[in-house]
């Protein structure tokens, strides 16, 4: 077998395995599913079109987000919707989903960026770090001051937790 079919090949399992991940950051950031899958197809165009070499040694899955969050960057307001969609929850958890979400969408970019790399695609540090082209320290300080944000902007305490 070809050496550029089993690249192609190990490449495609590769990004298989990541498409949850990238479709629920995508979606966290776009507010809406259509958005979000339209998003991550633009990140796997580009992906699957990039040879492997081009994977920095930061590994994989912090190069695949790197390509994604690019993408998220070109649209209005980098990306972030202050509606999200909606459906299956009952009245109070809505409220509550949508509050979080709106929470979520005022932070500083910057905050809301590592918050969702890190709380929602699951990334490291080091590789949210990667992605955004800061120092670990960077994204402990972001991460840090967006949860203050939140704690302090959304009334945790008026949630009951089951």
């Amino acid at each position: 077998m070809d050496l550029q079919v089993i690249e192609m090949i190990y490449t495609g399992v590769m990004i298989r395995d990541e498409i949850p991940r990238l479709r629920r950051y995508a979606m966290a950031v776009t507010g809406n599913k259509h958005s979000g899958d339209d998003l991550v197809q633009l990140c796997l165009r580009d992906a699957l079109s990039a040879p492997l070499l081009a994977v920095p040694e930061l590994g994989f899955r912090a190069w695949l987000f790197g390509i994604l969050y690019r993408h998220q960057r070109d649209l209005p307001s980098g990306g972030i919707s202050s509606s999200v969609e909606l459906t299956n929850y009952g009245r109070t958890e809505l409220m509550q989903l949508a509050a979080l979400h709106q929470a979520v969408a005022e932070l500083p970019r910057a905050d809301r960026e590592v918050l969702l790399l890190v709380a929602v695609a699951g990334l490291s540090y080091m590789e949210t770090g990667g992605v955004l082209g800061v120092g670990v320290e960077v994204v402990r300080k972001r991460l840090s001051r967006a949860r203050s944000i939140l704690l302090e902007r959304w009334n945790v305490k008026s949630l009951e937790v089951h």
